[in-house]
């Protein structure tokens, strides 16, 4: 199997190519506009592979992801356009496993929980602005529960 690409800018010159027949190799991917969209370690067998960034089209971050043979694996964490953390979330082999949490812009916490197996289980709090509880609710196999 052969991977191969090729990235062209708005006046259809070539900012990025590769090929590659076997193993492993660090991938980028532009915008039209010449910046990079995403980043990271490539295995052919395999697919996606460690940490991975995602960026906007004006080269802001998004997103880093952490993948397993192309699964989402540990931590995703998404970011806001200033840069701040917007949320982190972990996953399992591509299901949502662990502490979830999000933020607001001015970094106070927004809401936090747990997932096991991909539902949402235990306590979930979602929080004003200034830090206050705006409620709590319990979950059991993904269903609310109060």
């Amino acid at each position: 199997e052969v991977i191969a690409y090729k990235f062209y800018n708005k006046n259809g010159d070539i900012i990025k190519e590769a090929k590659k027949q076997k193993g492993a190799f660090f991938y980028e991917g532009y915008a039209a506009c010449g910046n990079i969209t995403s980043e990271g370690s490539y295995n052919i067998e395999g697919g996606k592979n460690g940490e991975w960034k995602f960026y906007s089209d004006n080269h802001i971050l998004q997103s880093k992801e952490i993948y397993t043979k192309n699964m989402l694996d540990e931590e995703k964490t998404t970011f806001y356009q200033n840069g701040k953390i917007k949320s982190v979330v972990s996953f399992t082999l591509d299901t949502l496993q662990g502490y979830y949490s999000s933020f607001y812009n001015h970094e106070q916490l927004k809401q936090q929980g747990w997932y096991k197996d991909g539902e949402a289980v235990g306590f979930w709090i979602s929080y004003y602005p200034d830090g206050t509880i705006e409620e709590k609710h319990y979950y059991s196999n993904d269903k609310q529960n109060g």
